[in-house]
């Protein structure tokens, strides 16, 4: 952690895991790094970049996620919440994952040291452009 004021610090991360494809089910090997700003104590604040590159063909891309994390104090163990958006860069095994939205859960295990984040594709029932249809309202 390397502090940026009294209140702010960031955090440097690098990792490994695998993305599955929501509508075929491929999974994708990747790797990543990234950063986050983080604030407060047992319950933290974050917003960082993650930046996300397939094992398979190389392809890369990048999310921009948001997280509040609660921690116990007497075990350090954290567990919070999760949304973030990918970039729309990618080209190759990544590409479906272009300006996805998607939340899910951050868990820390204070023995390990990990962390592990396990993000849903978010379905916002809104389909097509978000042109409105009909009369406007009026009163």
């Amino acid at each position: 952690m390397t502090p940026i004021n009294q209140t702010h610090f960031r955090v440097d991360f690098i990792g490994n895991g695998t993305m599955t494809v929501p509508d075929t089910g491929e999974t994708i090997n990747m790797t990543n790094t990234g950063y986050g700003i983080v604030t407060g104590n047992e319950t933290a604040f974050a917003y960082g970049r993650e930046y996300v590159r397939s094992e398979d063909d190389g392809d890369t891309t990048a999310i921009t996620f948001y997280e509040i994390i609660r921690y116990d104090p007497a075990t350090l163990q954290g567990k919070g919440i999760v949304i973030a958006v990918f970039d729309s860069n990618a080209t190759g095994t990544l590409a479906p994952f272009n300006g996805m939205i998607v939340s899910g859960i951050h868990e820390e295990d204070p023995n390990t040291k990990t962390a592990t984040i396990t993000l849903w594709k978010w379905e916002s029932g809104i389909i097509g452009n978000n042109t409105v249809h009909g009369e406007p309202y009026t009163q």
